[in-house]
């Protein structure tokens, strides 16, 4: 059996077990103050590394595409101005 009382911030669980024959029941009381603690970390954590991760791939993307696609648009702005006047045969 599992039990959280939020308003005493404590977490009980209570677990039948048998020893020689004998039926006993094991309880064990935890404060819930230390893992609200590391839950309200990885909260912040989560909030601020996940939109920056985020907007770091959205950079790094952009870059890439802009440089990797440079050549293709200046080979299409040279091929804008070939016309039919500018091809003549060697």
């Amino acid at each position: 059996m599992f039990l959280t009382q939020a308003e005493s911030k404590k977490r009980l669980v209570a677990l039948p077990c048998q020893i020689a024959g004998e039926n006993y029941v094991v309880v064990v009381v935890e404060p819930l103050d230390q893992l609200n603690t590391q839950l309200q970390r990885i909260r912040d954590i989560v909030f601020v590394a996940l939109p920056a991760a985020l907007i770091l791939a959205a950079a790094g993307g952009f870059l890439l595409a802009h440089y990797s696609l440079r050549p293709v648009v200046t080979i299409s702005k040279q091929a804008e101005h070939i016309g039919a006047k500018n091809l003549h045969g060697g």
